[in-house]
């Protein structure tokens, strides 16, 4: 049976294809130089995407427990962290804020934060938790990317340059599908969808 989805050696393939490189038979052992640049590509901008915010690593009303010294320390896959008020009754208008990994209340101006508080989180996921559309998006841009400093042919570029945007259209395409099937039926979350969309056009204008 056809596998549906693109692997993370697979993806590294493609863009040793766009070096004009030999594939390899595997990702384990000692790697030429080629190869580990464009995982290191692959993995950069992977984390750049995924930052912005998407249905797929986003998670609604996570709870989050301090520890022992009243800390509340971030999973190491933590991106972004929202702690929104209409979550967390109990917070008042208290600012807390993501420092590093723990996350910092500016209003008293301590980490000892004290209560369970429910955020708003974007996670970074490894590869083989990443839909399709977005295994492709993020491996046309990593190619791209890589080319440009490898290489820099400009009607190369501008050859990836229409597939990446081709690429971007259908990741945001099932991102908005996926998203209105469970997300636009409810007002906070819709809000909070809203907000993050608001703020991905405003980056997008300036590059």
């Amino acid at each position: 049976m056809p596998n549906g989805f693109t692997t993370e050696l697979a993806a590294v393939n493609i863009i040793l294809q766009m070096l004009d490189e030999e594939p390899i038979n595997s990702l384990g052992g000692e790697q030429p130089l080629e190869v580990t640049q464009a995982q290191n590509s692959l993995e950069e901008v992977s984390r750049e995407i995924q930052s912005q915010g998407w249905h797929f690593n986003t998670e609604y009303k996570y709870p989050l427990t301090p520890n022992a010294d009243g800390e509340i320390i971030l999973p190491q896959s933590t991106l972004e962290c929202d702690i929104d008020h209409l979550f967390n009754s109990s917070a008042g208008l208290t600012d807390y804020i993501q420092r590093g990994v723990r996350l910092y209340d500016r209003e008293n101006r301590t980490y000892n934060i004290g209560k369970e508080l429910n955020a708003t989180m974007v996670n970074f996921l490894p590869w083989d938790d990443l839909p399709e559309p977005f295994r492709r998006w993020i491996f046309v841009k990593a190619g791209r990317t890589l080319y440009n400093r490898a290489i820099g042919d400009s009607a190369t570029d501008q050859k990836l340059a229409r597939e990446e945007v081709q690429a971007k259209a259908t990741a945001e395409n099932f991102n908005a599908r996926t998203a209105d099937k469970t997300i636009f039926d409810n007002d906070v979350g819709y809000n909070i969808l809203n907000r993050r969309m608001r703020r991905r056009s405003r980056n997008s204008q300036f590059g």
